[in-house]
């Protein structure tokens, strides 16, 4: 059996991969038929566009050849053509800029060209512009210096836009090419203080811009001038090759008896490259081999792959090493260069050997603090045991281990066993607070990340005189399966904690939200008849589509932020309790229906003074056998409509019979009733019943309002003088309390009549 290990790098260019030169093209004339654009300036926002010409201007291109018929001399027939390009997509190190073209130039007429590199020195607006599409008889008239940095990469000096800083051929045909080495340039000192020094790198200048100019003395077209297959490239002569990663470290792990790693090889040279690889200062000879061929010649970058075979050496719980040469030299060139990087495997002991920690305070990455002068995870999947009351691991520098190993955090009396992680700490099979029957243990998590294929907390029997607990207030931890047993205790007080497939927890075991963030995405069941407690911070579940996952069990809601964004299959004994109103709910689907399983749901609402949050539903729901109960026990706020469930739709209400209204204070009237023909909204309509009233005039008057005092004063006393046309209207009275009663007189004036009642406030 093998197992494979390979590291790669990608390196991109300008326009794709690397290719075995280096170079990086930055214009050519390979454009369709007559795309030469008209403007009477070089402008900045002409960057990447193509060619540019005043439009009197009669240069051209046809079947990718650019020309000017030489029939008209003087301004701006004989105007420059240009081109502009940006150089942010460059390689950094390309230091040539290589021109070539071919060129004829007719009788009488003189070709110009002129090659600019630019760079921001000042707050250029975004259609700058560079340089005068209109001069004649060769010139172009650098218009650049204000917000620019400019400079002649034909010569090296300042780009006055004159024929004397130009290359120019003169009633003649052929080949010009030549290579410009920026890193002999320097910005001249009109550039000061925004560009100093020397250019180092064809990307110094943000922009380079080429034109051809003409001086045509004739007008029968003898002076015609043609430019074809040009090619302007950034390049470099720096020769070199790269290996990554620079050290090849391999893992053979338990049962294997051989494992496969690889390195990737990339180079920066004129030509090809060839190859030679030789494997030395082995620590056991004969063990590592290269699989591919060698010597071999590189066309571009390749792949080395490498194996370590345990069988030649038979090796357990210690590192193989050697040495691995890359000679190599570009095709042609009798100078030969080495690339030494060192190779490795690990041979891992056997697994789950007892590794326990033998400190009564000390740090996870210190080998001196184990049984087995090893740090768990390093040289083999080790059990490491922290147990014997009192003993306290601190893990404080990042550690991962190797080997999946197993953390097992166990006390069978006094004071429990503590892991305290404050780094990172991965490559865990699983982590166990509480590991064995009638244990327990503490694990405290306030920073770093925590990576196991599995988190247990307590053991399955529930028979620990404590609990174990296992508090997260910083941090991250991901994990496949999160399962808490009785007697178990999750804190999520801060940091986040991500579980793949769904959390267990068991009877008497309780995972408590505060503060922290426990994110299980996908389709999560959650199981186990135990208990989720969110009262701040957030649960967050599914991956908002109608795949099912199971629920069994009880989540109780006082605060923070839920959702669960599948179809959410309750099964029978299972409960949703909101307590108060500071929650924020949403679930996509309930699903407590016969017709797809046997299923079933109880929502609990426990108001507080001032109400409860409503389940927000984005999709459909399924409420046939839900129980919904409402206690209002705690509620003093007065009448109002509660949204229990904000409705998606609805496909089956809950039976009337389900639903329980219980707790609310003499005086409170509460009902729930169901929208089953709309969305599926359930709401809750709370009304107070008013006190009675009784009514007292003298003589003459004036007329005194009485009621209960148990009532409260947040009443205004309203009057109406014709029930039938009038309308009710505050009097004006102050109720005062006397004894056991609120009274509030007034004076009935000239009114022949009087209708009194209380409304609240």
């Amino acid at each position: 059996m093998r197992k494979t290990a390979i590291v790669t790098t990608i390196i991109t260019l300008l326009g794709g991969v690397v290719a075995s030169h280096g170079a990086e093209v930055l214009m050519t004339i390979d454009t369709p038929t007559n795309n030469v654009s008209n403007n009477a300036r070089f402008r900045v926002d002409q960057l990447g566009k193509g060619w540019y010409k005043d439009s009197t201007s009669l240069w051209g291109i046809t079947d990718n050849v650019l020309s000017n018929p030489g029939t008209t001399p003087g301004i701006p027939a004989e105007g420059p053509v240009g081109q502009s390009v940006s150089t942010a997509s460059l390689t950094p190190g390309l230091d040539q800029i290589k021109v070539s073209f071919d060129y004829s130039v007719g009788a009488g007429s003189t070709l110009y060209f002129h090659l600019v590199g630019l760079t921001t020195n000042g707050a250029p607006s975004s259609n700058e512009i560079l340089a005068n599409c209109q001069p004649q008889n060769g010139s172009t008239q650098n218009q650049s210096e204000t917000d620019f940095g400019d400079l002649n990469i034909l010569n090296g000096g300042d780009p006055n836009g004159g024929t004397g800083g130009a290359v120019s051929f003169a009633a003649t045909s052929g080949t010009y090419s030549a290579t410009f080495n920026v890193t002999n340039y320097a910005w001249s000192a009109d550039e000061s203080p925004g560009l100093t020094g020397n250019i180092a790198d064809v990307k110094d200048f943000e922009i380079i811009l080429a034109m051809f100019a003409s001086n045509v003395t004739t007008n029968d077209g003898s002076g015609a001038i043609s430019i074809s297959n040009l090619s302007i490239v950034a390049d470099s002569d720096n020769t070199s090759l790269t290996v990554t990663p620079e050290e090849l470290s391999m893992i053979l792990l338990e049962g294997e008896t051989a494992v496969t790693g690889s390195v990737d090889v990339a180079y920066v040279a004129p030509t090809n490259v060839d190859i030679a690889v030789s494997i030395s200062d082995e620590s056991h000879p004969g063990s590592f081999s290269l699989l591919s061929a060698t010597p071999q010649t590189l066309t571009g970058p390749t792949t080395l792959e490498f194996e370590y075979d345990n069988t030649v050496s038979n090796l357990t719980g210690t590192v193989a090493t050697g040495l691995v040469t890359i000679a190599w030299n570009a095709v042609g060139s009798t100078t030969t260069n080495e690339v030494v990087i060192p190779i490795s495997t690990v041979v891992g002991f056997a697994p789950n050997a007892n590794n326990t920690f033998t400190k009564t305070l000390g740090t996870w990455g210190d080998p001196d603090n184990w049984l087995l002068d090893r740090v768990p995870g390093s040289l083999g999947a080790d059990r490491a045991i922290i147990q014997q009351a009192g003993r306290v691991c601190n893990v404080e520098t990042n550690f991962t281990g190797l080997f999946p190993f197993r953390a097992w955090i166990r006390t069978s009396s006094g004071t429990p066993s503590v892991l305290n992680i404050n780094a990172d700490l991965k490559g865990m099979a699983d982590i166990s607070v509480g590991q064995a029957t009638s244990q327990y243990g503490i694990l405290n998590h306030t920073a770093g990340a925590v990576e196991a294929a599995s988190i247990i907390v307590a053991h399955s029997a529930g028979t620990a005189p404590s609990n174990s607990v296992y508090t997260q207030t910083g941090g991250s931890a991901e994990a496949n399966s999160l399962t808490v047993n009785p007697t178990g205790e999750l804190n999520m007080d801060g940091g986040t904690m991500t579980v793949e497939t769904g959390i267990t927890i068991k009877s008497n075991g309780v995972v408590n939200v505060d503060g922290g963030e426990l994110e299980l995405p996908g389709t999560p069941d959650v199981s186990g008849d135990g208990i989720v407690k969110l009262q701040s911070g957030s649960f967050s579940a599914g991956n908002n589509s109608s795949g099912g996952a199971t629920f069994k069990g009880h989540i109780e809601i006082s605060g923070g932020t839920f959702s669960w964004l599948n179809q959410v299959l309750c099964s029978a004994g299972s409960s949703i309790t909101v307590n108060g109103d500071a929650a924020s709910i949403t679930m996509r689907h309930i699903q407590t229906t016969d017709a797809y399983g046997s299923f079933d749901l109880t929502l609990n609402y426990n108001l507080n003074e001032t109400g409860v949050s409503t389940i927000n539903m984005t999709s459909w729901m399924m409420l046939q056998k839900t129980k919904i109960n409402v206690d209002g026990s705690a509620y003093t706020g007065g009448p109002q409509t509660i949204l229990l469930i904000d409705g998606g739709s609805l496909d089956g209400a809950a039976a009337s019979s389900n639903i329980t209204v219980t707790g609310f204070a003499e005086g409170y009237n509460a009902a729930v009733t169901q929208d089953g023909v709309g969305n599926g909204d359930v709401i809750l309509t709370i009304t107070v019943g008013g006190p009675e009233i009784g009514m007292d005039m003298a003589s003459g008057g004036p007329v005194m309002i009485s009621w209960p005092a148990e009532y409260g004063s947040a009443y205004n006393v309203m009057t109406n003088s014709d029930l039938v046309n009038g309308s009710w209207g505050d009097a004006d009275w102050t109720p005062f309390l006397d004894g056991d009663f609120y009274k509030a007189t007034n004076s009935i004036g000239s009114e022949p009549q009087l209708f009194y009642r209380l409304e609240a406030e």
